[in-house]
């Protein structure tokens, strides 16, 4: 196994060949973007803007905000009046423009036979097919209204017994019951309805989604096996790569069926060319070794939870083979720089701004300092927190502690013993102090995790004290691994 190891802090560039391809090729033009995006905000934005479609230009102020409560409501407003519609920009536009034969969709389930594509064109006739089938449905069409998913979300869960939930995986434990003339079946409706919907023109302020829920370069096909009910999965697949016309794959899957290999075999049938998962499964795939890993990926990305150095490392010396580049999505453990029109501040725990010491960040309910280079590391979230002996300490530093010991393959994940759980006592301590040292090590065969392989921290945090309310597992590849960890949960714990 490649060595994933560095004594201290190193500065890796991204490869030549992917920064040439970049949208910002080096940091002086990030610096030179960045200073604009701040001096400039309309300019700057104004700019991007044009790379979309819009049926009417503003109205009134392009941007207008508010971010002082003294001075009232704080708010944020974008090109006021301005008409567009997202769907046309990531659909109907390519196909206007000639490009429908294009693939905008591959699709891989679990089976490796399982598979399937859609082009921009079939694409626009499911969507528009779909669209009209809920404007058909009384209730659900927006019309002058806004549409409340939560309420008929919940309206569907209501009217069943406590014990069943809606389908969204298949699941041993879930029974589902017909509810007619409510429940209808998708392919009769699709079936029926017309493949001509025309767009509606809404107001660039009107709200795009609602996410509710538990839980680009253009070039060849991008992949995505992070958890698509995140922000994430809603952001950067599919709205944000068929927005510039570019091919996608969604895995629904479990990243070692049939073998630890999966994941590295569909992006050789697609020569997949950039690559975003969970570091879950990076750490998964790390403790079966580096033969099963060949691909052709230039950009490698890692979003939703922290990533260790050593995870980090293997994928870009093995995953990457060192020529792609790694990209941390911003809400977990990194190191960055701001995004372009955001001017960030580290606070202490007085609410007073400091330079380069470690401090908390009052951002996104995160925590993180500046280096004496001038990148932030975003060291983990408030809520992961613990406060002992009056050390603040993230969750994500004491389980990167326990990854660097060579038999844990992520925390908590190893062949379990007595004589291990000493040995992980110690290396805490040892990297961070007598502090920080865990009160319990429990024995975990698996962990409850989410299919596309990220750990569902929250249960685990019931499990942690022993409630057994744990909510809404739908979304959980095992939900017999929950049952178990209960069971070897230390009696004095």
């Amino acid at each position: 196994m490649a060595d994933n190891h560095h004594p201290s802090p190193v500065l890796i560039p991204p490869p030549s060949q992917v920064q040439n391809e970049a949208h910002v090729k080096s940091m002086d033009q990030y610096r030179e973007m960045y200073k604009k995006s701040v001096e400039d905000p309309v300019g700057f934005w104004g700019d991007i803007a044009k790379a979309f479609h819009w049926e009417s230009g503003p109205t009134g102020k392009f941007l207008e905000y508010n971010f002082d409560v003294r001075n009232g409501p704080i708010f944020i407003k974008w090109m006021q009046g301005a008409k567009t519609n997202v769907c046309y920009n990531a659909v109907d536009r390519h196909v206007k423009s000639g490009n429908g034969s294009k693939i905008a969709f591959y699709w891989e389930g679990n089976d490796p036979g399982d598979c399937g594509k859609v082009t921009f064109s079939e694409l626009q006739d499911k969507v528009c097919r779909f669209a009209n089938v809920l404007k058909s449905l009384d209730g659900v069409w927006r019309g002058s209204k806004l549409l409340n998913l939560k309420a008929i979300e919940e309206y569907v869960v209501n009217d069943r017994d406590v014990e069943e939930r809606p389908g969204q995986r298949p699941s041993p434990q879930l029974k589902i019951e017909w509810h007619a003339p409510r429940d209808k079946w998708w392919h009769e409706l699709v079936a029926a309805a017309s493949p001509d919907c025309p767009p509606v023109w809404l107001d660039a302020e009107d709200p795009l989604f609602m996410l509710y829920t538990s839980t680009t370069l253009i070039s060849n096909p991008t992949m995505c096996t992070g958890a698509q009910p995140m922000l994430a999965g809603l952001r950067d697949t599919p709205t944000s790569p068929t927005d510039h016309c570019s091919t996608v794959l969604l895995f629904e899957g479990v990243p070692t069926y049939p073998d630890a290999g999966r994941f590295w075999a569909i992006i050789e049938k697609y020569r997949v060319s950039k690559f975003y998962t969970a570091p879950t499964a990076i750490r998964t795939l790390m403790g079966f070794g580096d033969d099963f890993v060949t691909n052709s990926l230039k950009v490698i990305a890692t979003v939703g939870e922290p990533i260790n150095p050593e995870a980090w490392l293997w994928y870009y010396n093995v995953v990457g083979n060192k020529q792609a580049a790694v990209v941390d999505t911003f809400w977990q453990t990194e190191t960055t720089f701001p995004f372009f029109g955001v001017v960030p501040i580290i606070l202490n725990e007085e609410g007073k701004e400091v330079g380069v010491q470690p401090a908390v960040a009052r951002s996104d309910a995160d925590s993180g300092y500046k280096d004496k280079d001038g990148y932030i590391w975003v060291t983990g979230r408030i809520d992961d927190m613990v406060n002992v002996s009056g050390h603040l300490l993230s969750t994500a530093e004491i389980e990167s502690a326990l990854v660097e010991h060579p038999t844990v393959t992520e925390a908590a994940g190893s062949t379990y013993s007595p004589e291990l759980a000493v040995e992980l006592i110690k290396q805490v301590r040892e990297k961070i102090g007598p502090f920080a040292q865990p009160d319990f090590i429990q024995e975990a065969p698996g962990l409850p995790k989410t299919r596309s392989g990220k750990i569902m921290r929250r249960v685990l945090r019931k499990i942690a004290i022993g409630d057994r309310n744990i909510g809404d597992v739908t979304t959980m590849a095992d939900e017999s691994v929950v049952d178990i960890l209960f069971k070897l949960r230390p009696d004095t714990a």
